[in-house]
């Protein structure tokens, strides 16, 4: 069993596990902040824990405001954008899964 801390105190990004098949990485935004449009690059589970925040599909398509309890689920390749509308964390839980 292994304990990580992340560090409350980052701005914007803290990769806090990396292992071949799995990352976990720490996002911190202020109210107003926004991560522009960008590709999954495996699957992906982004988890909010602290504010909220908008997220967009591709070009702005399927908006949708997500706060602690709510996880987004993308597929590798999936186009992707969010705004913080509050302070806000998350976890991003990047996955390469195995084929069936």
């Amino acid at each position: 069993m292994q304990y990580i801390t992340s560090d409350p105190k980052i701005h914007l990004v803290e990769r806090i596990l990396k292992e071949p098949q799995l990352t976990v990485t720490h996002l911190v935004l202020r109210a107003g902040e926004v991560m522009h449009e960008h590709l999954a690059p495996s699957d992906a589970l982004v988890i909010p824990f602290k504010g909220k925040l908008m997220f967009f599909g591709e070009a702005g398509s399927n908006a949708q405001e997500i706060q602690p309890g709510m996880i987004v689920r993308l597929t590798e390749g999936e186009a992707h954008a969010l705004e913080a509308l509050e302070d806000s964390e998350l976890m991003v839980v990047k996955m390469i899964l195995a084929s069936a």
